[in-house]
């Protein structure tokens, strides 16, 4: 199981890379933004990633692009990865593997690595510009933890969803629910929707409507549908024939 991780993570990591350059740019602009702002950078990073919180009307409503950015392209492109090695790879990986759950396990593992790993980097950033601007309160690290903790809880779950929908029925697909996701989180206020424990306003940590209480019933239930679906799927998924292919 273990080389099989280290091979997952190897091959997974080699076709996002090139793909990640554009979420380490958005990493930048923030960088920048902070030095250029002279202020607490985590009132920067919250003003750059600002959301609208609870919404009353829809007139006069801008997307939070930055937002939308951080989240859409961590979990799109790990997923174009998987799928993409799943279609090259399957038929021999899970020979390899010896068992479907093993190379569904080890797939889930890659996924968890790669997206706290970008997540991390974000979180590392702000924590060093905190201590340098001398703002490493408690507060602070109370509210970077709620918030970039979500950031990656809400990307690995979105990635699951793709990587289960893309193999049954085709990666486009998948990735408009994906983004179908993240637009109903930033025009509605249903907390139940995943990807809404990402918008830093919804938070009640923030003055918003979203307790912790509330991200974590969200994120336990689609982790349960999740292992669910996963289970029937590689059950009953043919590894050899028409179902992997490039078609879909």
């Amino acid at each position: 199981m273990k080389n099989i991780i280290k091979r997952d993570l190897k091959a997974i990591w080699s076709k996002s890379k090139k793909f990640l350059l554009l979420h380490l740019l958005i990493i930048l602009m923030l960088q920048i933004m902070i030095f250029m702002g002279g202020i607490n950078p985590l009132e920067v990073f919250l003003e750059f990633t600002r959301d609208q919180g609870y919404i009353t009307s829809l007139s006069g409503f801008f997307p939070p692009v930055a937002w939308l950015l951080l989240q859409l392209i961590p979990t799109s492109v790990f997923s174009m990865a998987l799928y993409n090695d799943h279609v090259e790879n399957a038929s021999y990986m899970v020979l390899k593997s010896e068992s479907k759950y093993k190379y569904f396990v080890s797939k889930l593992i890659v996924c968890f690595l790669l997206t706290f790993a970008i997540n991390f980097l974000l979180y590392v950033l702000l924590s060093i510009n905190l201590f340098f601007y001398k703002e490493f309160s408690i507060e602070n690290i109370r509210i970077m933890n709620r918030i970039i903790g979500s950031y990656f809880i809400s990307q690995f779950l979105l990635i699951v969803i793709a990587y289960l929908v893309s193999i049954k029925i085709g990666y486009k697909f998948a990735l408009s629910i994906n983004l179908i996701f993240l637009i109903i989180s930033m025009t509605s206020n249903s907390k139940w929707v995943l990807g809404q424990q990402t918008l830093a306003f919804k938070q009640d940590i923030l003055g918003g409507y979203i307790t912790l209480k509330d991200s974590i019933i969200v994120w336990l239930a689609y982790t349960f549908i999740l292992l669910v679906c996963g289970y029937f799927i590689f059950k009953t998924y043919n590894f050899y024939g028409r179902e992997n292919d490039w078609s879909k």
